[in-house]
């Protein structure tokens, strides 16, 4: 079978089992208060289950560690975000540190759309924070296009952007650029 993960209206976050007989409930866990309206699953290149980000519209992302069946997770953070009112999307950003001259997977990070009009980024390394400017009115959607650095970001309006990692540091920071 293959794990399927969902979010609900309500905060919680279901495991499920699917395989040809349908889908099986694994695991049920409430991590908000309120809707959830994005899941997404980052992978920890150190052999540890993976990070699952969640939008909650609580104005938090909620970064949680899962088992390693994926039925059951841990908070780890709830880092701050504008969002009350819209489906905002996130997405992983793969990340890479170095280490002694040779470029290593990181966990990477986590990028927002949010209702005051910035990309917050998040490092799921340290939690540290970045945002990104560039839209004027709520980011909805947000996706990263494997591999090339391009960061793309949507706005109620319809206004796209494209981010450009601008690059990296030795300490794995994600530096952007707008492109017009």
């Amino acid at each position: 079978g293959t794990r399927l993960l969902a979010a609900t209206s309500r905060g919680h976050v279901h495991a499920l089992d699917v395989d040809a007989s349908g889908l099986r409930i694994v695991g049920k866990q409430q991590v908000s208060q309120s809707a959830l309206t994005c899941l997404v699953v980052a992978p920890c290149a150190d052999g540890m289950p993976p990070l699952l980000a969640a939008n909650c519209m609580d104005n938090t992302v909620c970064v949680l560690q899962g088992n390693a069946a994926m039925t059951n997770f841990t908070v780890l953070r709830r880092l701050a975000n504008p969002h009350k009112l819209l489906p905002l999307r996130c997405c992983h950003v793969p990340g890479y540190q170095e280490s002694q001259g040779v470029a290593q997977a990181g966990t990477g990070f986590i990028a927002s759309g949010s209702e005051d009009g910035m990309i917050h980024v998040f490092d799921l390394d340290g939690f540290t924070e970045q945002s990104m400017k560039g839209h004027t009115v709520p980011v909805v959607d947000v996706a990263v296009a494997n591999n090339s650095g391009l960061l793309a970001s949507g706005d109620v309006h319809g206004r796209i952007i494209l981010w450009r990692r601008g690059g990296k540091t030795s300490g794995g920071e994600m530096i952007v650029n707008g492109l017009s």
